[in-house]
């Protein structure tokens, strides 16, 4: 990460070697952990129980009577839109 854009003589500077070797070991285990962050782009892939949990925090009307998790999916990657047209004519 950092050390691939050090200029060759920070590389042979000891102390920065061994500072930069600590902050690329630190931003690849962050870069590993940003996954479980993005929701949004993997609700095809999350379980029941998050999907109950996105749809109580949306506030999408009627998602307890969703019969499967297709539907609560797609009512999730729908709630945004839904929410933009309440109280206009559209909605």
């Amino acid at each position: 990460m950092i050390s691939e854009v050090l200029t060759p003589s920070l590389r042979t500077d000891q102390n920065i070697d061994s500072l930069v070797r600590s902050f690329d070991y630190g931003f690849m285990k962050l870069k590993d952990q940003v996954i479980h962050a993005l929701i949004y782009p993997r609700i095809d892939a999350l379980r029941g129980e998050l999907l109950d949990l996105l749809g109580w925090q949306f506030h999408i009307e009627g998602f307890e009577l969703s019969k499967s998790e297709e539907e609560k999916r797609s009512l999730i990657k729908r709630a945004i839109e839904i929410h933009s047209l309440k109280g206009t004519l559209a909605g």
